[in-house]
Formats: C-alpha cells, sequence, structure tokens
C-alpha cells in the first residue's frame, strides 16, 4: 500500500468511488439466479455512499459553491437524460409507438413521478441524479437561511422514515418508485456526510480499521439476510446504514493511501461516465450480440457473461469518452 503526497484529493475514497461504480452495475446489469440476488443486495452500499459523499463534499459550503454543485448536476442530469431520451426514441420508433410514447412523456403522472418520486419510467438509473438535484435545491435554501444544524436534528428521524418506507416497500413486493424520493432516498444520506464532516477528522483517525471492517460487514450481512435466508419481512434497508458509513469513514481515515492508480482513476474521473452509460450500454450490447453474433442471449451462458461483459466494455468506453471531453477543453 503507497501512501499519497498529493493533499488535494483522496486516493482512498477514489479507490473506494471506482468499486461501487461497479457495484452500480451489478444492481442493474444483474447474474442469474440466488447468486444475482445476493450479489445485488451487496452491492446495494454503492448509491447511499455516493449521496454520503456528496453531503461530506458540500460541508462548509457557501451559497455560491452549493449552486455551482447544483448547476453542474442539472447539466449531467440534463446530458443523462437527452442520452436515454435517443436510446427510447430508436426503440419506440423500431415499435412504431414514437407518438403514443412521447404524450406518455408529457403527461401529468409523468411530471409527479419525475418530482415527486425522482422516476423515469425509461431511465430508471437517473433517479440518482433526480434526487440529487433536487436535494441540491433544497440544501441551497439551507445554507441560505443557515439552517444546516436544525437540519442535523432531524437527520435520525429521517434514517427512521427510510428504514420503514423501504422495509415495508421491499417487504409487500410494491412498485420500487415509492421507496424513492428526494427525502429518504437522497437527503437523508447528504445529511450523514455533512455530519461526518464536521467531525474533527483527528476522532475519525481514532477508530480503528479493524473496527470500521467489522461494523461494514455486520451491515453487508444485515443487508443480505432476507435473501440468504428468503425472509418474509425484507430488512436490507437496515444493514446499509453501518456498511456505508463504515466504508466512508475507512476511506476518510485512510485518505492518504494508495491501493491500485488505475482504479483511483476509475472511480476519480470515470465512475460518472460509468453510471450515466452503463444501462445504455447494455442494451447496445444486448443488440449486438443477438442480432449481429447471433447469440442467444436468453441462454444461462450469457446470463453469466453478460454483467462482466458490460463492465468491461462500459469503462473502456467511458476512458474513451473522458480522454475525448479533455482534447475538446484543450482546443
Amino acid at each position: 500500500m503507497l501512501v499519497s503526497m498529493n493533499k488535494n484529493r483522496n486516493p482512498m475514497l477514489d479507490f473506494i468511488k471506482g468499486i461501487a461504480c461497479i457495484c452500480v452495475v451489478f444492481i442493474h446489469v444483474t447474474f442469474p439466479d440466488r447468486f444475482g440476488l445476493i450479489l445485488k443486495n451487496i452491492c446495494g452500499y454503492a448509491v447511499p455512499l455516493f449521496f454520503v459523499i456528496a453531503g461530506y463534499y458540500a460541508g462548509g459550503g457557501q451559497e455560491q459553491v452549493v449552486k455551482r454543485r447544483l448547476y453542474k448536476i442539472l447539466k449531467i442530469l440534463l446530458f443523462a437524460y437527452i442520452v436515454f431520451f435517443c436510446i427510447e426514441c430508436i426503440e419506440q420508433l423500431r415499435n412504431n409507438n414514437i407518438v403514443t410514447w412521447l404524450h406518455s412523456i408529457v403527461s401529468i403522472k409523468a411530471f409527479i413521478k419525475f418530482f415527486v418520486f425522482c422516476t423515469i419510467d425509461f431511465a430508471i438509473p437517473l433517479w440518482y441524479l433526480i434526487a440529487q438535484s433536487e436535494t441540491y435545491i433544497f440544501w441551497y435554501i439551507i445554507v441560505k437561511f443557515k439552517l444546516e444544524k436544525k437540519m442535523l436534528k432531524v437527520m435520525p428521524l429521517l434514517f427512521v422514515l427510510q428504514v420503514i418506507l423501504r422495509t415495508t416497500c421491499e417487504t409487500i413486493n410494491c412498485n420500487w418508485f415509492w421507496k424513492i424520493n428526494f427525502v429518504t432516498g437522497s437527503l437523508t444520506w447528504f445529511l450523514l456526510g455533512y455530519y461526518i464532516y464536521n467531525i474533527e477528522i483527528e476522532k475519525i483517525k481514532k477508530i480503528e480499521n479493524r473496527v470500521l471492517v467489522f461494523c461494514g460487514m455486520i451491515g453487508m450481512m444485515i443487508a443480505c439476510i432476507p435473501i440468504l435466508f428468503s425472509l418474509k419481512v425484507n430488512f436490507s434497508s437496515i444493514g446499509y446504514i453501518p456498511y456505508a458509513t463504515a466504508i466512508f469513514l475507512f476511506a476518510i481515515k485512510n485518505g492518504g493511501y494508495s491501493i491500485s492508480q488505475k482504479m483511483e482513476y476509475l472511480g476519480e474521473k470515470l465512475s460518472l461516465w460509468v453510471y450515466i452509460f452503463h444501462v445504455p450500454m447494455s442494451i447496445v450490447i444486448s443488440h449486438v450480440c443477438s442480432k449481429i453474433f447471433k447469440v442467444d442471449i436468453k441462454s444461462t451462458l450469457f446470463s453469466w457473461c453478460f454483467p462482466i461483459i458490460t463492465v468491461v466494455v462500459v469503462v473502456i468506453f467511458s476512458y474513451l469518452f473522458e480522454k475525448t471531453i479533455q482534447k475538446v477543453k484543450g482546443l
């Protein structure tokens, strides 16, 4: 393990972000059978972790800083929406259903699902960007009126509401968007990151690594127990609280250490593009394999290979996309 001399970044956090973005791929492009369900729960810490990171780096931010972050996330959301919109347009044109579909996405129902449930039916993964945008809008108001400390007092209640909502929804198998909103889905974790920012770094460094690893493992086990034993009550969301928190604290505590520069580069530079492109890329891969290479995409072998292929392809694509952006900026 190498010690980084660059004090302007956190190599350990970048490393963990790199792993987390791959976990996000495995959440949406799953392996088959029970293994896929278990791995999906193991990877479930990833999105909460990214919200915690956002809250941490919003710590101490002035109004202008929060506004700048808001504008950035809105631009990313617009770009991601265009990507998903174009792909869905092609699919609807192929099915001769473009007019009906266009009417459906500008309906009152669609607007309610977007603003209240952070949901776009043809771009489900974008809920993260919608929720984060709404969180930054809300946080800008909080910072403007200097209500940060009062919001921290509400954080425990929000976690209780989050657990109740997610446990209920996942137990009765209702549509997933009922448990997604910016208050319990994003703001709760964002506040946790902000709270950790305000803890003195020396206090965090006093926590032993083995304690954080133990807490993370316990959280992961709690998240997986309902799947492993097919319990009637799915309380996986409880496990993500110690799971994601321990991983983040581990990264902050050991921020000066470098494990893998390639994985750190993936986390620092490519994680956002992997997040945006992994679902569209999985659709393209599926079409190419079935139409051009005549692969039986319903076969067991392909089902096991598909997530791995998607990770490899989307990482390569994201790398090329990032390099292209850097060249364009350099012109």
